[in-house]
């Protein structure tokens, strides 16, 4: 896996890893080759790790055009819908705890999740 080239976060010159929306925003397209959804796997799995430990906690991501290189900066020319190519994007781990205190999954859900954890 040629992922990284020994410093955490950094890709080797081929990774695709493109988040890209309409123009209303509301729609978004992540475009992937290996080694970025081998990227994006190892992000959400150390939230998740995070998560199952009881703590919230999150991680950015951003694009050369910004202030890192783990988002390329490509999109679809032919596609018309593809608009807006995302510079910065967050990724959020909550616990359903954290998670229902501020209103972003409902009290039962909450309640369901920690059910099932017995």
């Amino acid at each position: 896996m040629s992922q990284t080239d020994g410093r955490k976060g950094e890709f080797a010159t081929h990774h695709l890893l493109s988040f890209v929306t309409n123009c209303e925003g509301n729609m978004v397209s992540i475009h992937m080759n290996l080694d970025g959804l081998t990227y994006l796997i190892e992000k959400l799995e150390g939230l998740k790790k995070l998560v199952e430990d009881g703590h919230c906690e999150d991680a950015h991501l951003f694009s050369s055009d910004s202030i890192g290189n783990e988002l390329s900066s490509t999109k679809l020319e032919s596609v018309q819908e593809e608009r807006n190519v995302v510079q910065h994007v967050k990724l959020y781990g909550w616990t359903d705890a954290w998670a229902c205190a501020h209103g972003l999954i409902p009290k039962e859900a909450a309640y369901h999740a920690r059910r099932l954890e017995r």
